[in-house]
């Protein structure tokens, strides 16, 4: 890119004063500086010129002092504690993590109610793991429009099941549970009302492997057995000979081009576009990029061993099971939803980081590996880089924990789910406790779960902004 481009521009979030020394391994923007020295290099050995463009050496993006506050010690060694008043920050213990979600989606709900647009309000987790389907399962309730920043399976997607029982049927031509699964995906040139009918008499005959070959009585049935004996015994034999993994991935492709599956996808696509279901409409049309990118592996990594037709198989389905998709958001005014590691969040006028517990965020779990740290220093020392040590991750994660705390310019809440889904005790993280430090006037608020009810998402929002309003005017009268 370096080598073509007119001009390469690279934006970094590094302190202005390590441009020109080295940190030390241990400071929070430590693989910053290490990626901004590594693009030097790759500029200087292709012969490229380096300049430096502008330099913000104070944020101007916050309109909160304490916010500001808040950013410019947070990872300081000595950061010093604000002493005004603290307004727009909250730090908020749920009972669980169903209760906290439910907490901030009140909270959204109120500050649109404000005057505040859903796309200035961002949600911000380390990682969806615990919280993806309560979020989007609650927002709905509440009718918060969200998107949800991650890389969705497509393993169950139609053209992975036909693929699937492609190759299953390719090891016992004609075998009835995988061609009926192969024919309704919907992606063959069979019309489904004739799939439906062929589907209905092999239910009652079971037609055996040598009544395929033969004419049928019935020449609407028979027909149809023409279609599918067209459809499938080309490939069974093609793929049924001793090849390569390249040369088995070319006639499954080519087979799958034959059945013009990429003009049936796109035209999935449109369809659902055209009926408002957009987000099936993003995933039928980038499904199939996603399996070429398969493909493209498994030809790159085992291009001429030899396989047989069930190894192949093995294989193929390991790659099935593992196609995700990433999708950009679906409209425009809407909350994004996203974790600390991979979403960039827009420009933010409220933020809402969940999951603050100890050992979550920041996680400081050892991850399995068959590479241990002394493994990943040594092959770092030759010049060969195998993913962070535990010590470089657990850096890494200080600086998540910068970001998340970072992105909104008037609003922050901070919240943790005191127990976790079997009630077990879960603590504060310690990035709460530097808060604490930080802002010695702010208060923790512990908030109980109500009482069981009826109502659900928005309905249960106004119920308690009227409890709210009754108990109001009560004191007002036992008042006056």
């Amino acid at each position: 890119l370096m080598r073509h481009a007119k001009e390469v521009r690279i934006c970094l979030c590094l302190e202005p004063q390590l441009l020109h020394s080295t940190p030390w391994e241990t400071n929070p923007f430590y693989p910053v500086w290490n990626t901004y020295q590594r693009c030097r290099r790759l500029a200087q050995e292709q012969g490229v010129p380096i300049s430096l463009g502008p330099i913000f050496p104070r944020p101007r993006r916050f309109r909160n002092p304490a916010l500001l506050h808040l950013e410019e010690n947070f990872v300081a060694p000595n950061g010093r504690a604000y002493q005004g008043e603290v307004s727009g920050i909250e730090v908020v213990a749920a009972a669980d993590r169903r209760h906290e979600v439910e907490i901030v989606a009140r909270r959204i709900v109120q500050l649109v109610q404000g005057g505040m647009r859903y796309r200035q309000i961002g949600v911000i987790l380390r990682d969806f793991g615990p919280y993806g389907e309560l979020v989007h399962d609650i927002f709905t309730d509440y009718g918060i429009p969200h998107f949800l920043d991650r890389r969705r399976p497509v393993t169950h997607h139609p053209l992975a099941e036909l693929v699937r029982a492609a190759l299953e049927m390719a090891q016992d031509c004609i075998a009835p549970d995988p061609l009926f699964r192969l024919l309704k995906t919907d992606l063959t040139t069979i019309p489904m009302d004739e799939i439906d009918l062929l589907d209905r008499y092999c239910m009652e005959a079971q037609p055996e492997r040598g009544q395929w070959e033969r004419p049928w009585r019935d020449p609407v049935l028979d027909g149809i057995r023409k279609k599918v004996l067209q459809l499938v015994e080309p490939l069974c034999q093609a793929l049924g000979q001793p090849k390569t993994v390249r040369e088995r991935t070319e006639i499954l492709y080519r087979w799958l081009v034959d059945l013009e599956v990429p003009d049936r996808l796109a035209r999935w696509s449109q369809g659902a576009a055209a009926q408002g279901d957009l987000l099936n409409a993003k995933t039928h049309l980038g499904v199939w990029d996603v399996f070429v990118d398969v493909m493209e592996q498994m030809v790159q990594v085992l291009g001429e061993e030899y396989l047989d037709l069930a190894e192949y198989a093995v294989i193929m389905e390991a790659g099935l099971e593992q196609m995700q998709q990433g999708l950009i958001p679906l409209g425009l005014d809407q909350v994004l939803v996203g974790s600390v590691e991979r979403s960039r969040q827009p420009e933010l006028e409220a933020g809402f980081v969940l999951g603050l517990c100890d050992g979550e965020f920041p996680r400081c779990k050892e991850l399995d590996s068959l590479i241990n740290d002394d493994d990943r220093s040594q092959l770092a020392k030759l010049g060969v880089e195998f993913g962070h040590t535990l010590s470089e991750r657990l850096i890494l994660e200080q600086y998540f924990a910068y970001i998340a705390l970072t992105r909104s310019s008037r609003f922050l809440h901070l919240s943790y789910a005191q127990n976790d889904d079997q009630g077990r005790f879960l603590g504060p993280s310690r990035i709460i406790d530097r808060l604490c430090l930080l802002f010695p006037k702010l208060t923790l608020k512990e908030v109980v779960r109500p009482e069981s009810s009826a109502f659900t998402g928005q309905g249960q929002f106004y119920l308690d902004r009227l409890r709210e309003s009754v108990n109001l005017q009560e004191v007002v009268v036992n008042f006056t």
